[in-house]
């Protein structure tokens, strides 16, 4: 009983904090890479999952289309942006994002809460 019950907790822990929570490229255009927690930088391609911590870079003439928790958000040429925290919960869901350079456009889905 008991073992069953810290499962179950570690299960409602796990929605709160949103474990395994990813985004995933959508649409990609000309050279753009990202780079997983300090790692090499590697070149995106559609479909390709990406992890809370990731940097994303564009070059010149490049976008990219990165969808996250149901929302899109736009990367225009000559940006770098980090995916700083995906969080979905019963609240709810939440994109913690850190723009270091460029421009971005977003379409965010309603919640339904």
């Amino acid at each position: 009983m008991k073992a069953l019950l810290i499962g179950f907790f570690l299960f409602l822990t796990s929605l709160a904090l949103g474990w395994g929570e990813t985004a995933v490229f959508r649409e990609v255009t000309g050279k753009v890479e990202y780079q997983i927690q300090s790692k090499g930088w590697l070149p995106a391609t559609m479909g390709v999952e990406i992890p809370s911590g990731t940097t994303i870079s564009t070059g010149f003439r490049s976008s990219a289309a990165v969808e996250v928790l149901g929302s899109v958000v736009f990367l225009k040429p000559l940006t770098r942006l980090v995916l700083d925290g995906l969080v979905r919960s019963l609240k709810g869901t939440k994109t913690y994002l850190t723009l270091l350079a460029g421009k971005v456009k977003a379409e965010v889905k309603p919640s339904s809460a």
